[in-house]
């Protein structure tokens, strides 16, 4: 291990040598708690499903991907390790939280996230279901100033450790408040044996719509919130 990237309430995320490639990756190493486990594997195979999409859909490039997955033994236990390709900051940190990115970088962000969006939904059969500008990262190389226009700015949709499939669904409560789709604040969700919760894709498309207007401005004053 290298550094430390990152943290949230079930992981952390180090910096680490691929010895046997010869590159640097970014590995997720999650809590060994039962109920993180069995979320992470199904992570896991969210990835691995997309990763064996065949498709010529842009879309794809859009999502990061998963170089493997191992367990690690310690004190606390057995933790779940995602080996995943090192990319920049997120774009909360990249905000300027008093106006946000220059529009033409967030068009070409929305683009590449919509495009990104398009793939997961019709060509892997997943819901991200926490689109937010902590999980969209850059993935040019190097800090840059999103606050000025940038020559081919690259983003990538990561964490799909609270997606599901379109044809079922893990959760009924799924997002972040902020970003959640008006059908699930509204209480329209509906249980049966075959699914959970009365949503779909569309709740992704109102996140990121959510997103678009966060990048703009700097605030993430929604309505909803």
């Amino acid at each position: 291990m290298k550094e430390k990237l990152g943290w949230g309430a079930f992981s952390t995320v180090w910096r680490c040598s691929d010895e046997k490639e010869g590159l640097d990756v970014a590995v997720k190493v999650t809590k060994s708690d039962q109920e993180t486990t069995e979320q992470v594997t199904d992570e896991i195979e969210l990835l691995k499903a997309v990763g064996k999409v065949e498709t010529k859909h842009t879309g794809k490039e859009t999502v990061m991907r998963l170089l493997g997955s191992f367990s690690v033994t310690g004190e606390n236990g057995s933790h779940l390790c995602l080996a995943m390709e090192l990319l920049g900051p997120n774009l909360l940190k990249c905000l300027d939280t008093t106006s946000g990115l220059h529009l033409s970088n967030v068009k070409v962000v929305m683009r590449q996230v919509l495009q990104g969006l398009e793939f997961l939904h019709t060509k892997a059969g997943i819901i991200h279901t926490d689109i937010k500008p902590e999980n969209i990262l850059l993935a040019n190389s190097g800090n840059m100033s999103l606050s000025l226009p940038v020559e081919g700015l690259k983003v990538k949709i990561a964490d799909l450790g609270s997606s599901c499939l379109v044809a079922r669904h893990f959760s009924l409560s799924i997002g972040t408040t902020e970003y959640r789709g008006p059908e699930l604040l509204l209480g329209l969700e509906k249980t049966d044996e075959q699914q959970l919760g009365g949503y779909g894709p569309p709740v992704d498309v109102w996140a990121a719509a959510c997103l678009a207007f966060e990048l703009s401005t700097g605030s993430d004053d929604f309505i909803w919130k």
